[in-house]
């Protein structure tokens, strides 16, 4: 069994350490979640208004263009991020292959994430709304389960997508007990962020609760599951065990 405190360790020493890295995406990450919220926003507005003023079709590619947006930068960060700790965890990846390698993984990504945000989108529009619309966050838990691993799969083992798929599921299959204990503590994180800002004073409190969630949670996140991951090599696990 893994020792947490061993993954909790390490994963603050690769946050901290390649912090300069982590602010690039939380950034990136910010202005991806303006982007998303002003183009979902569009759709919210009155759907009669927006057509009879013929700017039904410019709005939903507005929320196309949001869709690859988002998923170019969560691929290109993700892919650095999962890169820098698998070369500082593994010394014989040579740096010199860093961008050829970031690049090749960033693109398997990209793919995947925008199928998968297409797929958000698409569950968006049937659900908002409706009495249904309560199921909507477990939808989007289900499909976020199901490609859990897969951009560590993708950079890790340098695979394309379906071979990162399968690696993943069986990882997850190996793994339940320990990807649970990850995903539910990072649930409760983002809870615990999230009733802090409550009790804070107008955008203040929106603003704080958004820098930690950008800055802290998700990047945490993608490197907590890079060194879960990474315990498939033997020499690795036996480290974390110990």
């Amino acid at each position: 069994m893994l020792k947490f405190r061993n993954v909790v360790i390490n994963s603050l020493m690769s946050y901290f350490k390649h912090f300069h890295v982590v602010i690039g995406y939380a950034l990136a990450l910010l202005v991806t979640l303006f982007v998303n919220n002003y183009a979902f926003s569009m759709i919210g507005n009155d759907v009669a208004f927006v057509y009879t003023k013929g700017y039904g079709a410019w709005i939903y590619l507005l929320v196309l263009l949001a869709v690859v947006f988002s998923s170019l930068i969560y691929a290109m960060f993700t892919s650095i991020l999962v890169f820098v700790v698998k070369r500082d965890l593994f010394q014989g990846v040579k740096k010199q292959d860093m961008v050829k390698h970031v690049i090749k993984s960033a693109l398997s990504i990209f793919y995947l994430m925008l199928v998968v945000n297409i797929i958000y989108f698409i569950l968006y529009i049937i659900f908002v709304g409706t009495f249904l619309d309560v199921i909507l966050p477990i939808l989007y838990i289900i499909v976020f389960v199901f490609i859990f691993y897969v951009p560590q799969s993708i950079v890790v083992d340098e695979e394309g997508i379906f071979v990162g798929l399968e690696h993943s599921h069986n990882f997850l299959n190996k793994h339940k007990l320990t990807s649970f204990l990850i995903f539910l503590a990072f649930v409760v994180l983002v809870l615990v962020i999230g009733l802090i800002s409550t009790y804070i004073e107008g955008n203040v409190g929106l603003i704080i609760g958004l820098i930690l969630n950008t800055v802290f949670v998700v990047p945490l996140l993608e490197i907590v599951k890079t060194i879960i991951y990474l315990t498939k090599f033997d020499i690795f696990d036996s480290y974390l065990k110990r």
